[in-house]
């Protein structure tokens, strides 16, 4: 199960993001972001992005000849093509001998002037199967570096063989910056849209409504069962359901017409299991406040299925409140409980976060929760790593972005070394 969220301005922009970034470290003159998506399908592909910086402060010099060095999580390789913007050319990809894991060197993309910032994408693969694999609650630590010159004569060079191939030669660069970025995988997906322009949603629900669009996406390795979706809707956002409905006693205003007459139908519509006023027993990390609770049952999900959710929402004049009665209140369509604040802006521009959420019995093999489950081996002694192997044991699976009940599998030590992606 994947947290997903979509930001809806109100007469102005909105943001969706589903990037992770780690805090800046930084050396030199040059500042260093590494940022990655903050979940990824077991078996799927990871974005991650490269960006560096020369901000303007005293003593700061245009930097020349800027390098990228990306040391991929065991069992995750690079996609070929995959870079952006194309100029920067593929990279060169070295092997640490030892751990498996892809090194991957940009050399002399691009110089930076002073407060100028250049940006690096890529994607890579995460092993789904085999040896490599990484399961479900395994988290995935990417490392990277930026390396850059004051002498445009200079370049930032790397070890070409051996132990260290890869690694960035101390005495090449002159300014140099390191960052991590995580990822977990997840047996589950869920992503959310909403069509309008910029993301800005006028006011109004019999006028401005829209459709948002959920697809909840299972991993194309193992099933999932008894999928459910939920989706929280703010208080300053009414969920309109199908559309031509009406739960109201009265409308919304003098000469407001019925939702029922206003609201367009949604033809593909699925009909929720579930439409409630909630204000406790948020979801961790969910802001205090009334939200209409959204649950849809999606039944059990095949390797790679993808299920389509779509619903009509709009902007009352007022917030939703909780109504004196919640657990006989219909809270689909229903303007009765849209006694709170005004929803118009006011000195500044407001935004809406709509959040979703989505979790099922995941059937395959899983990471414990809250352990990386990798082995990690010392240099240059072999004889001290550690590995670990995965044992099936009948425990519910919990972590910070997924909730889904399986199959956990424990880590214990291996009498002999797996492949470096042991669990």
């Amino acid at each position: 199960m994947v947290v997903g969220a979509v930001v809806t301005a109100l007469l102005a922009t909105g943001l969706f993001s589903v990037l992770f970034t780690a805090p800046t470290a930084a050396a030199g003159t040059i500042q260093f972001t590494t940022s990655a998506d903050e979940s990824v399908l077991q078996g799927g592909e990871v974005g991650y992005k490269l960006t560096a910086s020369n901000p303007s402060a005293p003593g700061a010099e245009p930097q020349y000849n800027l390098s990228f060095r990306d040391v991929l999580p065991a069992g995750v390789t690079y996609v070929s093509g995959s870079v952006s913007p194309d100029s920067f050319g593929e990279p060169v990809i070295y092997t640490d001998d030892l751990t498996g894991r892809q090194i991957l060197v940009w050399q002399n993309v691009a110089d930076l002037a002073i407060d100028q910032t250049v940006d690096l994408r890529f994607r890579a693969a995460v092993a789904g199967t085999g040896p490599a694999a990484r399961p479900v609650g395994d988290t995935l630590v990417n490392e990277a570096g930026a390396y850059s010159n004051e002498d445009p004569r200079l370049m930032p060079r790397f070890e070409s063989s051996g132990p260290t191939a890869g690694q960035a030669i101390l005495t090449s660069y002159s300014a140099g910056a390191t960052n991590q970025a995580s990822t977990a995988v997840t047996a589950l997906e869920v992503r959310k849209s909403e069509p309008s322009p910029e993301a800005e949603l006028l006011r109004g629900v019999h006028d401005h409504s829209t459709v948002y669009t959920l697809t909840v996406t299972n991993n194309g390795i193992d099933p999932t069962n008894g999928v459910t979706a939920v989706d929280y809707l703010p208080a300053s956002l009414e969920f309109l359901g199908c559309g031509t409905t009406d739960a109201s006693a009265a409308v919304e205003y003098p000469g407001a017409p019925r939702l029922d007459a206003s609201t367009p139908d949604v033809p593909s519509c699925r009909t929720p299991a579930s439409v409630t006023t909630v204000d406790s027993d948020l979801p961790a990390g969910y802001p205090a406040g009334v939200y209409t609770r959204v649950e849809w049952a999606l039944g059990n999900l095949a390797p790679g299925q993808s299920i389509t959710i779509e619903y009509r929402a709009g902007i009352p004049m007022r917030a939703n409140e909780m109504p004196a009665d919640p657990a006989t209140f219909v809270s689909t369509a229903n303007l009765d409980n849209n006694t709170g604040d005004p929803t118009r802006e006011g000195t500044s521009e407001a935004s809406i976060v709509n959040r979703a959420r989505a979790e099922g019995r995941f059937q395959g093999t899983t990471c414990p929760a809250r352990r990386t489950c990798s082995s990690r081996r010392a240099r240059p002694t072999p004889s001290r790593s550690k590995t670990w192997r995965c044992r099936r044991s009948p425990i519910a699976a919990r972590s910070p972005t997924s909730r889904s009940s399986a199959t956990r599998s424990a880590c214990a030590p291996a009498s002999t070394p797996p492949p470096p992606t042991s669990c």
